[in-house]
């Protein structure tokens, strides 16, 4: 089975927008600013903390409103990257062991340490096949 974030794309899209918009904002500060138009420029720099505050809100609202998904061995789960998806392989093995590193600088732990191995590789099919 895999998983990949249901909103993935519109993440991106969302992000890339406000981008653009921060940008565009700024410049139009910048420039206001140099015409001699304040009020334009403080216009835009509210408008700019309005959004960034705006996504603040939606970014935390969707943390907060996320689940937790536990795969099993050998399941894969999706990161949506911009252009494409890295998926990491669920575990490939873990081990328990009481101390980590050489015998000369052992870590202890209060407990025990758990050593899990993961295999991470690129899925193809996650592309588009069009070139560009």
């Amino acid at each position: 089975m895999e998983f990949m974030p249901e909103h993935a794309p519109l993440t991106v899209l969302a992000f890339l927008g406000t981008a653009a918009f921060l940008a565009l904002a700024a410049a139009a500060a910048l420039v206001a600013f140099w015409m001699k138009r304040k009020w334009i420029g403080i216009g835009a720099i509210l408008l700019a903390f309005a959004l960034t505050c705006g996504y603040a809100v939606v970014l935390v609202g969707v943390s907060l409103t996320s689940h937790e998904k536990t795969l099993g061995p050998g399941e894969n789960k999706y990161f949506c990257e911009m252009d494409c998806h890295i998926a990491y392989c669920s575990v490939v093995n873990f081990a328990e062991a009481k101390a980590l590193g050489d015998e000369s600088l052992q870590t202890f732990a209060s407990g025990h340490f758990v050593i899990v191995r993961l295999k991470t590789w690129f899925d193809p099919s996650t592309i588009s096949k069009q070139p560009w």
